[in-house]
């Protein structure tokens, strides 16, 4: 299967690094952390870097930050610039967002190469929502509604049960959901990349899947139609139907295989 988005992420990522090849650099790490129940909610953005969010056996959210600046144009302009980025964490009664605020915004001209690395560790049963502009998103062994926005970047998703919403602009979706009681969306779309899916064997929904370039390839009985030699939409009632399964790409492919 053809990866198109790595090249495509690096050349997005160079758009907001330095025009030169500048030494000075610096880091830092922080470690934050939140109370959160389960069932609670986490809502996650960053700009550039990664998102990783894992489901343990803990009773809040425990957050690592890993801060990265380089090709400054001295040591002294990177720790400015890092002392910069900021990390908030704020709570609601049964939710905790985690905000990233670096200098300017994210299509400005920024004379620093920087990304932020989260590390997130979550109770099991928990609403995740996580945006990242540019890089990739890992969310696993977790239970709950988990909905995810990329604009360059890979998302893998792993979910006992719920619910699942993936979309990037440039970038694959991998997703593995264990068990769907009709309850949310499942929707995954991706302007160029690939999405595959691993459900499972009693899913009953509806079946919307279609590519505009490129092929779509089903383990669940449903119909194929193919509106030109270029593309491809899979569609019908599987389980004997249910809530709407879309997955949508536009150059690129669609696989759903068929689980336990």
């Amino acid at each position: 299967m053809l990866r198109l988005p790595a090249a495509v992420l690096l050349l997005c990522v160079g758009l907001v690094a330095a025009d030169g090849a500048w030494a000075g650099s610096a880091e830092r790490t922080e470690q934050l952390s939140a109370p959160l129940g389960s069932g609670g909610r986490l809502e996650v953005d960053n700009t550039i870097g990664s998102i990783r969010i894992e489901g343990a056996d803990t009773e809040g959210v425990e957050i690592t930050a890993h801060m990265k600046v380089s090709d400054s144009r001295s040591e002294a302009e990177a720790e400015e610039f890092l002392e910069q980025i900021e990390i908030r964490v704020e709570q609601t009664p049964g939710a905790v967002y985690v905000r990233t605020r670096v200098p300017g915004g994210f299509l400005d001209k920024i004379e620093d190469d920087y990304q932020i690395d989260y590390e997130i560790r979550v109770p099991r049963h928990v609403q995740i929502d996580a945006e990242l502009q540019v890089g990739n998103v890992r969310i696993v062994d977790v239970s709950g509604r988990v909905v995810v926005e990329t604009h360059v970047g890979e998302i893998e998703v792993e979910v006992g049960s719920g619910a699942i919403e993936a979309s990037t602009h440039v970038g694959n979706i991998e997703a593995t959901l264990g068990h769907f009681d009709g309850e949310g969306r499942l929707r995954f779309e991706t302007n160029v990349g690939n999405i595959e899916l691993k459900l499972p064997a009693d899913l009953a929904v509806r079946l919307d899947a279609s590519v505009t370039i490129g092929d779509v390839d089903c383990d669940f009985d449903a119909e194929s139609e193919r509106n030109t030699w270029v593309g491809e939409k899979v569609s019908g009632d599987i389980n004997g139907g249910g809530p709407t399964l879309k997955a949508r790409a536009n150059i690129g492919s669609v696989s759903l295989r068929r689980g336990r």
